[in-house]
C-alpha cells in the first residue's frame, strides 16, 4: 500500500517527514518523526504547476518545514507529490549554526521560531525588519546575511561585529604585551 511504502521510504531517509500529498493539496499519509505534525487529510500549501520538482517552505498548524518534492505521474496524468520535509526548529538552526559559524535566527510570519542568538537579538531583528547589512540589535553591531525566504519564512544569518572587533583587540593587546 502506499502509506506502507512511505513507511519505509521514511525510515531510509533523513527527513523530519515524508509525505504523499494529494492533487488538491491534502496530506494522503506522511511517515517519519515528525508524521504526527502531517496528519492525513490536512491541507498543505505546495508549490503547484508542472515542474518535476520543488523546494519551498509549507506552513502547517503545528509547525513549519523546509520541503522538497517531487510529481508523482500515471502516465502523463498527476496523480500527487511526495515531499520531505525539514522542520524548521531548534535542532534545524543548530545545525545551520554549526555549518556558518554564525548565528540563525528563523521566523515564520513575523514571528521567531528558532533562533542561536538571544532572545533580545532575535526580536530587535524581527522589529527592524532588516534583510541584509549591518544594523544594530541589543545595543550590538550585526551583520545578517538573509539565507532563505520562502513564502512567510526567513532564515538569517548574524554574525556580531562587536563580538570580532573586541576578539581582534583583546588578541592585539595580548600581543603587544607580550613584547
Amino acid at each position: 500500500t502506499v502509506m506502507g511504502q512511505t513507511a519505509k521510504l521514511a525510515m531510509r531517509n533523513p527527513a523530519d517527514v515524508l509525505a504523499v500529498v494529494e492533487t488538491d493539496g491534502k496530506i494522503f499519509t506522511s511517515a517519519g518523526p515528525a508524521a504526527g505534525r502531517w496528519p492525513a487529510g490536512t491541507k498543505v500549501d505546495i508549490p503547484g504547476g508542472t515542474q518535476p520538482a520543488f523546494q519551498s517552505v509549507a506552513v502547517l498548524p503545528a509547525g513549519a518545514f523546509r520541503v522538497t518534492g517531487a510529481r508523482l505521474m500515471f502516465g502523463d496524468r498527476p496523480i500527487g507529490t511526495l515531499v520531505a520535509g525539514t522542520s524548521l526548529d531548534a535542532n534545524y538552526a543548530q545545525e545551520l549554526s554549526n555549518l556558518s559559524t554564525a548565528g540563525v535566527v528563523i521566523t515564520v510570519n513575523d514571528s521567531v521560531v528558532a533562533r542561536t542568538v538571544p532572545e533580545e537579538v532575535a526580536r530587535d531583528l524581527v522589529a527592524s525588519h532588516a534583510s541584509a547589512g549591518t544594523v544594530t540589535l541589543n545595543n550590538e553591531e550585526y551583520a545578517i546575511r538573509p539565507m532563505l525566504f520562502s513564502g512567510p519564512a526567513r532564515i538569517f544569518m548574524l554574525t556580531s561585529v562587536d563580538a570580532a572587533a573586541r576578539a581582534a583587540t583583546r588578541d592585539a593587546l595580548f600581543a603587544l604585551a607580550t613584547i
